[in-house]
């Protein structure tokens, strides 16, 4: 932490605590309309505090959209949108990747196709603006906002009953595809298997040749914002990867490799 004369730290409570009896004693009738926090003028430990988990969750601003339902851990769930709907999924914890499809509502074999879109978009990761497209090029849907700086991957496939198996987990471990088929199923739609899913907050580096899988970038509250661009259904999956590094998995849901709950809002 940078300091300045007198010894206070740049930053600290004690410089924002000296700063803010400045602006007071100078511009007095404007503080009055500033909420300023108030500030332990002595100790720095409020700052070290955990951040409580509904304060990780963005306030929902626009008027139309509903309350944030929570996607608990390891689970997945479809949820119905129509053209101009659109879906806010807020990475709570900020280490959770979050499998994600679009299949639509008239025909369930036509489903978002990561393949198709790249070669549309020209992007390896999608980037706030583009188009995500189907298997059969029919634009499913726009990413309006990201507030995560860093990329999503559209490379990797998702967990299934064969890699828990190859890890050595005993049968009937929670994985992505199977919650794909579940959350479909419930809409009385049916799936034998999961396409390639947006894996949204997975950190996959490309670098020339080689792809690695490493733990997530993201942030606790980073959120994305789709707008769907068709009728669908919108399918997530909290991914389920529990599995520790030195047993051959990837750090894919953090260095503690804890599936945690994730939350998402809709506005229609």
């Amino acid at each position: 932490m940078q300091e300045v004369s007198g010894s206070i730290p740049l930053g600290s409570t004690k410089h924002l605590a000296k700063t803010r009896c400045a602006i007071r004693q100078h511009i007095p009738r404007i503080c009055e309309r500033i909420l300023l926090p108030e500030i332990d003028p002595i100790s720095d430990a409020a700052y070290n505090a955990p951040i409580p988990v509904q304060s990780r969750i963005p306030a929902m601003t626009a008027p139309d959209f509903g309350p944030p339902t929570e996607l608990p851990a390891r689970t997945g769930t479809a949820i119905r949108m129509r053209p101009g709907d659109r879906i806010r999924i807020t990475n709570t914890h900020g280490s959770q990747v979050v499998d994600t499809w679009a299949v639509s509502a008239n025909d369930p074999s036509e489903v978002l196709s990561m393949e198709h879109t790249r070669r549309v978009t020209g992007h390896l990761h999608p980037v706030t603006g583009d188009h995500m497209l189907s298997n059969r090029r029919t634009p499913m849907l726009a990413l309006v906002e990201d507030s995560f700086p860093g990329t999503h991957d559209t490379i990797v496939a998702c967990c299934d009953p064969w890699l828990y198996a190859h890890l050595g987990c005993a049968p009937g471990h929670a994985n992505c595809r199977d919650n794909f088929i579940a959350a479909l199923d419930e809409q009385g739609l049916h799936a034998d298997t999961a396409p390639n899913p947006l894996n949204l907050w997975m950190n996959v580096p490309v670098k020339g040749n080689s792809v690695t899988v490493t733990a997530p970038l993201s942030r606790p509250g980073d959120h994305v914002t789709f707008r769907a661009l068709c009728d669908l259904f919108l399918v997530l999956s909290t991914c389920p990867m529990d599995v520790p590094p030195g047993c051959g998995a990837a750090p894919i849901n953090g260095p503690d490799c804890t599936p945690m709950p994730v939350h998402y809002a809709v506005a229609r």
